[in-house]
């Protein structure tokens, strides 16, 4: 899976701090560009808007969320053995292994 932060594949973790400044930036050139002020038509107009959007916080946070670990129950072997599975599920279990 492509990280959007890095551009690398594989990242392991996301850094909530450069996520967000990443973020931030993005959303600033957009809305930049969206405002649609030429540059070359309205120079000060331009800078004006681009100074006005520079100085503001775009984006709180970073937000992290803590989630609880995922409740454990019995293994596969286990519920194939009582019956909750299908025998199917060892055979998977052993080409994985």
């Amino acid at each position: 899976m492509k990280d959007h932060v890095s551009g690398e594949i594989g990242a392991a973790e996301l850094d909530p701090l450069q996520f967000r400044r990443t973020l931030e930036a993005r959303i600033r050139s957009f809305t930049i560009a969206a405002a649609a002020v030429s540059p070359v038509v309205a120079p000060a107009l331009g800078e004006a808007i681009s100074k006005m959007i520079e100085g503001e916080t775009l984006i709180r946070g970073p937000f992290v969320e803590s989630l609880p670990d995922f409740e454990k129950g019995e293994s596969i072997e286990q519920l194939v053995s009582e019956k909750v599975l299908s025998e199917k599920w060892q055979g998977m279990l052993k080409k994985s292994a």
